[in-house]
Formats: structure tokens, C-alpha cells, sequence
């Protein structure tokens, strides 16, 4: 369909239904009735490289479980907009909402707890490329949700805010990338596991600067070393424990991995790694992984420090 001389548009859809009866001599019977259906509309305006749009709105389809069946007949809508593609400004924007949505919440040392609950996000992105300079990107998200947990009454809340930038540019054979990675999490979850009613709460902060570097060896080979420094801290009340604490981690990485292939047959490759504090690097995976905020801080010092090295050799083809 166009609208006027610049607006055009496609529309699809998808609709199922499903029935499933169940009957015995020893069994009680049942029946049961599935409905559900997406949507997809896509455009553009003026140009597809001027702006372009995709809007998929869904009912009784969970995303996270297949585009036929839903476990929690969860519906949304995920939208997206993108400007100036192909220009050296592009730029994009994103709007997501579900409900009933499934999820896992898992927990050290005890079995995970599949969750159901609802959320929304936007996000926001424009980059620079300009020829003979160095490239320019920055995003923006945001997003919040809620869940229970099957079984229970008790409901949990998440909150994060993430902001990315990213550079990159190539000098004297070398391939450079920059990057800057600022995350909020601010999550609010109960103290079930215990038997008693309560609830822990925590808000976390955290700063990733990081560098890598790629350049090309004889035999076919190839450098890459990468650095990254990063500051986390956070804030928790448990109203189990009645107590609050903070913790604070800054952790540096670094990595070098060269590569080497003298013949076609033959590889060889040597890796080496560094890590000055490993409960950081911990707390960060478990906060950039979506998981909660850790609620205690350890005051024990460790690294880490890796060095490997191999070789392969093709002796046929399949060998």
C-alpha cells in the first residue's frame, strides 16, 4: 500500500489455531483451544536509505519459546526504525514490549525457578563514518520489567540503563577499536528461598573502557592484543539480614593471541591472558549477563594469568 507519493507499506500476517481433546476410561477428559497470530508491517518513507520501519506486533506466540507455541500465552510488539542507512549518519531506534513472557531466574547453589512476568525497552543509536577518519557510533537503553516466580506470590523488579560508544580506525597496518561501556541495574527481588517474607534490593554502577588491537604476521599469521579496565559499584539492603552493604571492584584484562599458518596443512597459535581481580571480573559477568546484583563482596585477592600454545596439522582432508 502507498500513502501519497512517499510512504509505502507491506502488511502479513500469520494466524493459528490449534484444538488438542484428551479421553479415557481412567482419565479425566479435557479439551483445550489455541489461538494466536502475528503481524508484520514494513516500509519506508521517501527512500528505504532515507528511513525504513519494521513493526511486529504478536499474540499467544512467545518469542522466547517458538513462533507457534507459547507456553504463557505471551504477546508484545517489537518495532524498529531505521535513518539515513547506506549515509555517513545512520542512525536507529527500537521499542520492545511483552507480557507474559517466560524467563529463568537463577540462583548460586540452587536449582533455577522458571519466572513469567512482563517488560519494555527502547533503544536509540546514530554513528559518524566519515571516509579517512576514524569511525564514531553511541547507543543508548534502557528497559524495566517485573516477574513472579510459578509457585509463588512473590514478584521481582529490574530496572537497567546501558550507554555504548564505540571507535574504530586503521594506522600503519594496524586495525584499532575503542569501545566505552557504561551499565545501571537497579533490581528488587524476594527472600523466598529462605521461608521468610522479605526482600533484598540493590542498584549497581559500572565503567568498561577498553582498547584491542589487530596486525598481520609472516606466515600467514596475525596478532590481536586487547585491553580493558573496569569499575563496578553497588549498594544492597536485604531486609532479611537487616543489614546493607556496598561493594567496589576495578579490574583490569589483558589478552594477546598470535596465529600462524607456515603452510596450508600446518597451524600454529600460542594465546596468553591476565586478570588482577577476579572476584570484579566475576561481579561484572553476572551483572553484563542479566543476572542480580551480588549481594556480598569478598575480601580475598586473587588473578589470574594463562599462557597456552598449539599446533594442528591436516594430514588428508577429512584428517
Amino acid at each position: 500500500m502507498q500513502v501519497g507519493d512517499d510512504l509505502k507499506m507491506n502488511l502479513n500476517g500469520l494466524l493459528t489455531v490449534g484444538y488438542a481433546g484428551n479421553y479415557g476410561d481412567q482419565i479425566q477428559s479435557n479439551h483445550s483451544l489455541e489461538i494466536g497470530g502475528n503481524a508484520e508491517l514494513s516500509g519506508s518513507f521517501y527512500d528505504p536509505n532515507f528511513i525504513n520501519f519494521n513493526v511486529v506486533p504478536y499474540y499467544n506466540q512467545s518469542r522466547a519459546n517458538s513462533s507457534f507455541q507459547s507456553l504463557t500465552d505471551s504477546s508484545g510488539v517489537n518495532a524498529n526504525a531505521n535513518f539515513f542507512t547506506g549515509s555517513h549518519f545512520p542512525g536507529f531506534a527500537n521499542y520492545n514490549y511483552t507480557r507474559n513472557s517466560t524467563g529463568v531466574n537463577g540462583l548460586i547453589g540452587n536449582p533455577n525457578f522458571t519466572t513469567v512476568g512482563s517488560g519494555q525497552g527502547f533503544g536509540v543509536g546514530w554513528s559518524v563514518l566519515l571516509p579517512e577518519w576514524p569511525t564514531f557510533s553511541v547507543s543508548y537503553s534502557q528497559g524495566n520489567g517485573n516477574g513472579t516466580i510459578y509457585g509463588t506470590s512473590e514478584e521481582s523488579h529490574a530496572t537497567t540503563r546501558t550507554l555504548n560508544v564505540r571507535s574504530s580506525y586503521q594506522v600503519a597496518g594496524w586495525r584499532l577499536n575503542a569501545q566505552y561501556d557504561h551499565l545501571y541495574v537497579s533490581s528488587n527481588f524476594p527472600y523466598f528461598l529462605s521461608g521468610q517474607e522479605g526482600n533484598n534490593y540493590g542498584e549497581s554502577t559500572g565503567n568498561d573502557i577498553g582498547i584491542n588491537a589487530i596486525h598481520n604476521l609472516p606466515w600467514h599469521g596475525s596478532i590481536a592484543l586487547t585491553f580493558n579496565h573496569s569499575t563496578y559499584s553497588g549498594d544492597y539492603n536485604s531486609s532479611i539480614q537487616q543489614s546493607t552493604g556496598t561493594t567496589n571492584y576495578t579490574t583490569n584484562t589483558e589478552t594477546a593471541n598470535a596465529m600462524f599458518h607456515p603452510t596450508l596443512k600446518l597451524g600454529l597459535f600460542v594465546n596468553q591472558s591476565y586478570t588482577d581481580n577476579l572476584n570484579g571480573y566475576f561481579y561484572q559477568s553476572v551483572l553484563n549477563g542479566g543476572g542480580g546484583i551480588p549481594l556480598m563482596q569478598t575480601n580475598s585477592q586473587s588473578n589470574s594469568s594463562t599462557v597456552s600454545g598449539g599446533a594442528s596439522y591436516n594430514f588428508t582432508r577429512n584428517l
